[in-house]
């Protein structure tokens, strides 16, 4: 009986170390887990924030678009419509003379003037 009690003891030490084992191993993957989670949520925020600076790059590049804008066009308007009143009729001519010297009305009319003579 003894005997018997004794290799039940044994046993049970046995199984005892073994689970411990396995508990730390499982311990070791999760902690290596958690570990690469965190590594992946650095990345992403990395990305993340370097798309948003792409995104606002783009952004700054859209709106230095050069196409005249609603407040140009309204200003050259007037200046096309100067240009008629003193007799340069030719809309066409007076919009690309305006664009080439960027709305100077002066420069465009002596430009014009050069033109007739």
């Amino acid at each position: 009986m003894k005997e018997q009690h004794k290799v039940a003891k044994q046993a049970m030490k046995q199984r005892c170390k073994e689970a411990k084992q396995q508990c730390k191993a499982e311990i070791q993957a999760a902690k290596q887990a958690l570990k690469q989670t965190k590594q992946e949520i650095k990345l992403s925020k990395k990305a993340a924030k370097h798309q948003q600076r792409s995104a606002a790059a783009d952004e700054r590049t859209a709106e230095m678009d050069f196409t005249p804008s609603a407040a140009e066009e309204t200003e050259k308007k007037p200046a096309e419509v100067q240009l008629g009143d003193m007799g340069f009729t030719n809309t066409e001519l007076n919009a690309q003379l305006l664009a080439e010297n960027n709305g100077n009305l002066e420069a465009v009319i002596l430009a014009l003037l050069a033109m007739k003579a």
